[in-house]
């Protein structure tokens, strides 16, 4: 879960992460956005507690990307199901997350990419794949303006894609970015303007 403001004032973010029985699992904060990554060892409901380390006020967003469930995406933002081969262009705002999707098979080859459009600032992508059963495949790749997981599935089922910046820190607003999937077993379809295909 990621959270950050929506006005850059000098709010800092605090994010916690509360067990059914109210323990306290894991606390970030930051100077404009926070996150806090983690399996759960058990069931139940979580609570998620945001308030400010600092004196500012602000209106904040908060996202979740949690596996085993189906990915809602709001009015105006990107993710959803990624296509064989279709580049999607997307925007990452201040403690924003995309949440995608990719059903794979065990044995086919997973590529995952995003990079930014323009060279305005540096922008630090971040992409991280889950498993169906909640594993973190590997993240071999990163650079400030692309990065990259690749992975073979060990599995079948449905995969989620997270998408973000690298650094909890204030972005521009409009920063654009380009995600992208390449998968074997799957037809390629290759969207209008991109290049692909046989």
């Amino acid at each position: 879960m990621r959270v950050g403001e929506v006005v850059i004032n000098g709010f800092s973010p605090r994010i916690q992460l509360l067990s059914p029985s109210n323990v306290v699992l894991a606390t970030a904060s930051g100077t404009s956005a926070a996150e806090i990554a983690t399996n759960v060892s058990n069931s139940g409901t979580f609570t998620i507690r945001v308030n400010n380390a600092g004196s500012q006020t602000n209106s904040y967003r908060l996202t979740l990307a949690k596996t085993g469930s189906p990915v809602v995406v709001s009015s105006g933002d990107t993710g959803g199901l990624l296509t064989n081969g279709v580049t999607t262009v997307g925007t990452i705002d201040t403690g924003d997350l995309d949440v995608w999707t990719v059903s794979a098979n065990a044995g086919d080859a997973v590529v995952v990419r995003m990079g930014q459009i323009t060279d305005v600032n540096t922008f630090d992508p971040w992409v991280r794949v889950y498993s169906p059963t909640g594993v973190e495949m590997s993240d071999n790749f990163s650079g400030t303006a692309a990065d990259e997981v690749a992975f073979t599935a060990t599995n079948s089922g449905t995969f989620l894609v997270v998408v973000g910046r690298r650094q909890c820190r204030p972005v521009q607003r409009f920063g654009r970015l380009s995600a992208d999937a390449g998968q074997t077993g799957s037809p390629v379809v290759v969207a209008p303007g991109d290049t692909g295909g046989p």
